[in-house]
């Protein structure tokens, strides 16, 4: 997984075209370091990561510790409760969430709920899947009211 904003805080570019996406290294003198080949949609790094900028695209990647409230955010405003689950079953791989951080009341929630069925709906959708379901669906979709 790569976080496109930590590589940028960190001076490195990265560019999506021709079905690959391109990471280089930091001004002055940008080169590619890394061409990532877009397979089913995705572009997933494979391969050995023993090379000499491997060490500054970890830090990058690895960002310094975030709060429970932080991580609320980033992970589209789940309960708190229902994260710290997640990951103490290992369901969300999250080492750098500090579970221990003070809970505080998301402002984002602040007079935004809804007053009658379907004021607000939220949703999601997930695929391709790797195997068709029985009826020949690639892809699943989740509505919540």
């Amino acid at each position: 997984l790569i976080s496109v904003s930590c590589l940028n805080t960190v001076g490195y570019s990265l560019t999506v075209e021709d079905e690959n996406c391109y990471i280089k290294t930091p001004k002055p003198n940008r080169h590619i370091i890394r061409i990532i080949p877009k397979v089913n949609g995705l572009y997933h790094v494979q391969g050995s990561t023993n090379h000499h900028h491997s060490k500054p695209l970890a830090a990058a990647a690895a960002t310094s510790q975030i709060s429970i409230l932080q991580f609320h955010c980033i992970m589209g405003h789940a309960s708190h409760d229902s994260l710290k689950q997640s990951i103490h079953n290992r369901e969300i791989i999250a080492s750098n969430v500090n579970l221990n951080s003070k809970l505080e009341f998301c402002s984002h929630s602040d007079n935004k709920l809804a007053k009658k069925y379907s004021d607000s709906v939220t949703g999601d959708i997930w695929g391709p899947a790797k195997v068709k379901s029985i009826s020949g669906s690639s892809y699943f979709a989740l509505f919540k009211d």
